[in-house]
């Protein structure tokens, strides 16, 4: 959705926080002269295809496009390369809804096996339609028949049994998730990045090798929510909802109506769960063998944002005699949570402790070296719990690490939502992790260049150097996303303090053999900065540098 936001933001395509299917007569026009004079009129149908929104999409705004048709991804100027491959996306399903059906010749055997019918089905593609842009699914590849006549006796050369067996569902991911609301009417594209991203800061779900899995104190809070708001948690009412909304859109409901209706319950259900009597209390579970290190007095098991630990039972006392003590507990992690396979977390839930109270599962902690603690999974409506003594390793890190080239601190190997990354443990600085496995060498700390003002945004630019070399950046980046490729010229206003490994830019020119400016570019093909120019209307011209044994050279 960043990419998306910044492709808008450029003009190059329309808005994208929609799921509507609607295309207005310009872009519907527009699209279909790009197709008659690209591919030809047998790739034009006769009318323009139109397709019918599905219930409670949002029709505020045209379906997500390009801004102009012939426009092509690697046509792109100052974007990064993953905003090139979206924006062809785009672009290619734009063009692909308004061309021509794929044709195909499909042909069917019927086979009788001593009274059973076997069918086998083939087809070959006739006309490509709308694949030649958009590409054929697997699906869609040609299937051939071998040639047989009717009433031939077929020999059988290999029989193929299998078998299959039902699975329980699998965890959700964040793009299931997404899939799940919208199936359910619940949300809208343009709040479901804001759904995934709360429920996670809140502490309610973790994600964890790419699945999502449920908190103590997400089910804490579904839990009371479901005894006091139970229409507020009821699927069909969310999703009910959000279509009496469209209908206030749409002006077919009043929405002060709408408003009275939902808030007189909601304020009555309120006031009932604030009152006395109203929405149950977690009462802290008292472990009397563990003692507060600052008071001595008996710790409570409780839950935060940030999981279970144990607190003081002090705490609620008053101001002067009170006591914020807190001991962290560390979960103890299974190793099937960090693999795909459900099987070994059905297994690995049904070998744990059982709850002497509930018979529930318990979760295991370990306290300190010495001493384990398990909790009811059922905590704390159930106050089960058990003391374990012994000796336990409190799991440290033990995968590779590099020295931080900013503080000299210990970089440990992460995996984040790009894939694995070195993160330093005493600052904030970062590295990838190149193919090979290497880490990514040490980036240049931001040049500012306050001259270089932007013309969008009250900001001004700064020399930054990423994983595709150097760019130029908005001084609040990432919060003003904002990029482009320097201009030599402009890296050599700054070159007493451009860092040793880039001082070979400086021997390039600063324009082209046609007086062009020349721009610093970055090869993902090569790995390597090359030279580019453009003109004054900003568009590349074929001309470039390459830098080949210590000069640059015309590529």
């Amino acid at each position: 959705m960043m990419l998306a936001q910044r492709l808008y933001e450029a003009g190059f395509i329309t808005y994208m926080r929609t799921d509507s299917t609607f295309l207005s007569d310009d872009a519907v026009n527009m699209v279909r002269g790009h197709i008659e004079s690209e591919f030809g009129e047998k790739y034009l149908p006769a009318k323009p295809n139109r397709y019918g929104n599905k219930a409670g999409a949002q029709e505020a705004h045209e379906a997500i496009r390009p801004s102009m048709v012939g426009l092509k991804g690697d046509s792109l100027v100052g974007v990064e390369r993953d905003a090139q491959r979206l924006y062809d996306l785009i672009w290619r399903q734009f063009v692909a809804c308004q061309m021509t059906p794929a044709e195909y010749l499909s042909s069917t055997i019927l086979v009788d096996a001593n009274g059973v019918e076997l069918k086998a089905k083939g087809r070959t593609l006739v006309f490509d339609g709308f694949t030649r842009v958009r590409g054929a699914n697997k699906a869609d590849d040609d299937i051939l028949l071998p040639a047989v006549k009717v009433g031939e006796v077929l020999k059988l050369e290999k029989l193929d049994p299998s078998q299959h067996f039902t699975k329980p569902p699998a965890r959700f991911t964040e793009a299931s998730l997404v899939k799940e609301l919208e199936k359910k009417g619940i949300g809208r594209p343009s709040t479901y990045a804001a759904i995934i991203s709360t429920i996670q800061d809140r502490g309610y779900v973790k994600l964890d090798n790419r699945r999502l899995y449920a908190e103590k104190m997400g089910e804490i809070v579904t839990d009371r929510l479901d005894e006091n708001f139970s229409n507020l948690m009821n699927y069909a009412f969310t999703a009910d909802l959000e279509g009496q909304l469209d209908k206030v859109a749409d002006g077919e409901r009043n929405w002060k109506e709408l408003l009275d209706s939902f808030y007189g319950d909601f304020k009555q259900r309120l006031t009932t769960a604030q009152g006395e009597n109203g929405m149950r209390r977690n009462q802290p579970v008292e472990v009397d063998a563990v003692h507060c290190k600052e008071c001595d007095r008996p710790m409570q098991i409780r839950t935060g944002t940030t999981g279970v630990f144990l607190g003081c039972s002090g705490y609620n006392l008053p101001p002067k005699e009170r006591c914020k003590g807190t001991l962290n507990l560390t979960p103890v992690e299974s190793l099937a949570a960090l693999s795909d396979d459900e099987a070994a977390e059905t297994a690995d839930l049904m070998s744990k402790k059982r709850c002497p109270i509930c018979e529930t599962a318990m979760d295991s902690y370990v306290i300190d070296g010495g001493r384990k603690l398990h909790i009811c999974g059922n905590n704390p409506d159930c106050s089960g719990f058990e003391l374990e003594e012994g000796e336990f390793k409190i799991k440290g890190y033990d995968g590779p690490s590099i020295p931080c080239d900013k503080c000299d601190g210990e970089m440990q190997l992460k995996t984040g939502r790009f894939g694995p990354y070195f993160a330093c443990t005493s600052c904030d600085n970062t590295r990838k992790v190149l193919k090979s496995g290497q880490p990514a060498p040490p980036r240049v700390d931001p040049i500012k260049m306050e001259h270089l003002r932007s013309a969008k945004h009250d900001d001004f630019f700064v020399l930054r150097d990423g994983a595709a070399g150097l760019f130029l950046a908005a001084s609040k980046f990432p919060k003003v996303r904002e990029t482009r490729a320097p201009k030599v010229a402009e890296i050599r206003s700054v070159a007493d303090q451009l860092d040793p490994k880039y001082q070979f830019i400086l021997q390039a020119p600063d324009v082209d053999p046609e007086g062009n400016p020349t721009l610093v570019k970055f090869s993902r093909k090569n790995q390597s900065q090359y030279i580019g120019s453009e003109t004054a209307e900003g568009k590349q011209t074929k001309w470039s540098l390459v830098y080949q044994d210590g000069k640059w050279v015309e590529a």
